[in-house]
Formats: structure tokens, C-alpha cells, sequence
């Protein structure tokens, strides 16, 4: 959120591909047991699980949301 808030007030911009960004997305604490997985031995995960089908469509709403509030006048 500071990075976005950083950006409205600067001269030069650029774009940011964050296609795959889903994968950086935290999980909640509570959560990390449903990504559980076996291989040699158990592993759980602690952001968004490669695969996982709704993974693309929570993180976009999580980046929707953090850019909600940003004018888009600011941005052009």
C-alpha cells in the first residue's frame, strides 16, 4: 500500500506485470492446513497454492481493492 501511495505523486511511471503475482499472496495463518500437500514428507503452504483454481480471482480482487481508492486522473 505504500508503494501505491508513493506512486500518485511521481513524474514517470511504468507498468508492472504481476500476471503470476497470485503466487506471492500471503495466506492466512488459518488456511495453511488446507494447502497441505505430501511429498516424501507433509508440507503446507503459506501463500497461494500453484494450481489452485481460484488463485488468479482472489488475488485480482486483492489488487482491486487495494487500488480502489486510487484516482485515475492521477494516473494519466
Amino acid at each position: 500500500t505504500a508503494l501505491i501511495n508513493n506512486i500518485v505523486r511521481k513524474k514517470y511511471k511504468t507498468t508492472l506485470d504481476i500476471s503470476n503475482g497470485f503466487f506471492c499472496q500471503n495466506l492466512a495463518h488459518e488456511s495453511w492446513d488446507l494447502s497441505a500437500f505430501s511429498f516424501g514428507s507433509q508440507k503446507r503452504s503459506c501463500r497461494l497454492p500453484q494450481g489452485y483454481k481460484n488463485s488468479p480471482g482472489l488475488f485480482s480482487a486483492r489488487v482491486t481493492s487495494l487500488l480502489h481508492d486510487i484516482d485515475p486522473e492521477a494516473l494519466s
